[in-house]
């Protein structure tokens, strides 16, 4: 079990990758290679994203590191708990710490946006 949230803006086949040798080396290109992918978002397969919040796992599964790559300690069975925003969100420098103080500052304001997505 794990808590993720959807992302459509954030859809794998949206990803976009910086080459690094040939011709190309400095541009940008289809992360994986060359692909037909239409620019309309929602007819994309729904894609979700672990949001690093709750979540447990068996000990057995450590052991099989047998579940989803990167999180393979999750085992093969995995459900989700899908939240309505991004949360449980790390800080990782300082482009992250003006969304996290807003977020504790302004309750009222993310109390009614969890409830237009709920």
């Amino acid at each position: 079990m794990l808590s993720c949230w959807e992302a459509a803006d954030d859809h794998p086949l949206r990803a976009l990758q910086i080459n690094m040798d040939g011709p190309l080396s400095g541009l940008l290109s289809e992360y994986g290679g060359p692909r037909q992918v239409s620019t309309e978002r929602q007819i994309y397969p729904k894609a979700y994203y672990y949001d690093q919040g709750v979540w447990a796992f068996r000990k057995q599964n450590v052991q099989r590191r047998d579940g989803p790559n990167p999180w393979w300690w999750m085992g093969k069975r995995v459900k989700p708990i899908v939240r309505p925003w991004i949360t449980g969100r790390d800080i990782n420098g300082p482009f992250d710490v003006p969304f996290h103080d807003w977020w504790a500052n302004n309750p009222q304001i993310v109390d009614e946006i969890m409830k237009l997505k709920a």
